[in-house]
């Protein structure tokens, strides 16, 4: 699994390479940053994927087609909420700050413990499962695209960075078991993600400063639990 791990991120760096070669510097570092945000992103939607897992006592064979199904189900609602979203900031950029503090109370909920309630009953079957893997993808792709948006209006960048941070979610689930030490870095970054949209009406962060605040925030909660 680790291996597929890396030849997702490969492919993403190549594509990565192409985006600057076909569209430019500026192009390929909103890709590469959107990538990572999305990438870091989707920690928590393994995270909440583990615990639904747990709950309907789901077996390895089977959590493997419920993540396919919520990989191509991410893919299709994050192409129609990106389309949406750019219609809507190009025709109302107030909007960009409805966004925004979506993404600040989204990080803030988040800080909280994560519960899950009671589906249906643990025996379910796989639909509902895949059911359940659904409704996490909408609900995660709600907070997803207004922070690819804060970084790209460009449909193609925004929704090309979600597939590649998407397509190796079912190889990192399996590989990142113990998800709590990168899970604690998801609420800073939407947070920092909301606080730009807000401000952007004032001050636009330079994409490099968003990457690197992005880099650190990710750096941290790893080296206090390397230091516990």
């Amino acid at each position: 699994m680790m291996l597929w791990v890396f030849l997702w991120i490969g492919a993403a760096l190549v594509f990565n390479a192409g985006v600057y070669f076909m569209m430019g510097g500026e192009a390929a570092l909103q890709f590469f940053t959107g990538y990572v945000v999305e990438k870091s992103l989707s920690i928590d939607n393994l995270f909440v994927f583990s615990l639904i897992f747990a709950y309907f006592g789901t077996s390895k064979r089977d959590q493997i087609r419920a993540l396919y199904w919520g990989i191509v189900g991410a893919m299709v609602m994050r192409l129609a909420f990106i389309l949406l979203g750019i219609g809507l900031i190009q025709r109302f950029h107030w909007v960009v700050y409805i966004l925004g503090a979506i993404l600040v109370v989204s990080g803030l909920n988040f800080l909280k413990p994560v519960k899950i309630t009671q589906f249906f009953s643990k025996n379910s079957s796989l639909f509902l499962v895949i059911v359940a893997i659904e409704i996490t993808d909408l609900i995660f792709a709600i907070d997803s695209v207004p922070a690819i948006l804060a970084i790209t209006t460009d449909p193609i960048i925004a929704f090309t960075s979600n597939v590649f941070a998407i397509l190796g979610l079912r190889s990192l689930y399996f590989v990142l078991r113990d998800l709590k030490v990168l899970q604690k870095a998801v609420p800073s970054i939407l947070i920092f993600i909301g606080i730009k949209m807000l401000i952007s009406g004032f001050y636009i962060i330079p994409l490099w400063a968003v990457l690197a605040v992005i880099a650190i925030l990710i750096a941290i909660p790893v080296l206090r639990n390397r230091k516990a």
